[in-house]
């Protein structure tokens, strides 16, 4: 069973006639490692962390022992958040990567995850941050072990130039341009100088 599972377990007893008789209940259940996996008095073992037990049935000085084995989750995907983004050059992405294990639980794998960039020139990805390298588009995929994720989609463009700074450069020519104006046009205007 895995951690945080649990698994009903039950004694039989066996008579010199062949016949049976089911005692789970009237056993004394004891667990080898109880670090490892709990049973409670009906037969019920939970499991704590991975590991293998031995489960001993006592009643009337006989015993019947069992190895339990408690296994971690296994991963069985990845998902990653979001899955298609787009920032500019020299900008950043966070990207979160999502495990969902065999026992239905959903984990933050960001920071276990290996991260990769289908092309680095475009972006390079570290720790799921991307940072913007130059125009184009990449693919983002995070890998655990032997599984990885779908690629997401991460789209890189130009550094747009404020129009506030387009509308400053502009108005700084038109005042240039115009100083030029006046100042030509007062130069040839200007009175030719005599001398005695």
């Amino acid at each position: 069973m895995q951690v945080a599972g649990t698994q009903q377990l039950t004694a039989t007893e066996e008579y010199s006639d062949g016949s049976t008789a089911d005692v789970t209940n009237q056993v004394t259940w004891s667990s080898s490692n109880e670090a490892i996996a709990s049973v409670d008095a009906g037969g019920l073992a939970t499991g704590q962390v991975a590991g293998d037990v031995e489960v001993t049935a006592t009643l009337s000085g006989m015993s019947g022992s069992a190895t339990l084995t408690v296994t971690s989750p296994k991963l069985l995907s990845i998902s990653i958040t979001p899955q298609s983004a787009s920032i500019r050059v020299n900008g950043t992405q966070q990207f979160i990567a999502t495990g969902v294990y065999s026992d239905n639980s959903t984990v933050d794998v960001t920071g276990l995850a290996t991260w990769a960039s289908s092309d680095a020139n475009i972006a390079t990805i570290v720790g799921g941050s991307a940072t913007g390298k130059g125009v184009g588009s990449t693919n983002i995929v995070a890998s655990l072990g032997a599984v990885s994720s779908n690629p997401a989609s991460l789209s890189v463009t130009a550094v747009a130039v404020p129009w506030s700074l387009i509308g400053g450069i502009i108005g700084g020519l038109l005042v240039l341009g115009l100083l030029l104006f006046f100042l030509l046009r007062r130069r040839r205007g200007a009175a030719p100088v005599e001398t005695p």
